[in-house]
């Protein structure tokens, strides 16, 4: 009963598992900022939803990932979409399509 008891005792919690987690995931932010020549609070603003990704942004991510010119900007306006069909779903439905 001991030893289990001092094994139980010596495992990192949950959360500091998720602190660990968290600190890695910060790393790697850096990482990319750094290598995509990014401010890592840009990107950590990106990542959390509090900046959009802008012309700039996208140049550089997707330089930075190999990835198509554009790719990042029809993201975020494919998120942008979503969440004008969410907030104004009411509105959009009362609107009358005009026939060709």
């Amino acid at each position: 009963m001991r030893l289990l008891k001092a094994r139980l005792l010596r495992q990192p919690s949950i959360r500091t598992a998720d602190q660990m987690e968290s600190l890695k995931c910060r790393r790697d932010l850096e990482e990319v900022a750094n290598g995509a020549g990014i401010a890592s609070t840009v990107l950590r603003e990106i990542v959390a939803s509090r900046r959009d990704v802008d012309p700039s942004i996208d140049a550089r991510l997707t330089r930075y990932f190999r990835m198509s010119e554009g790719f990042f900007l029809r993201l975020q306006l494919s998120h942008d979409v979503e969440e004008v069909r969410r907030n104004e779903a009411d509105a959009l439905d009362r609107i009358v399509p005009r026939a060709a």
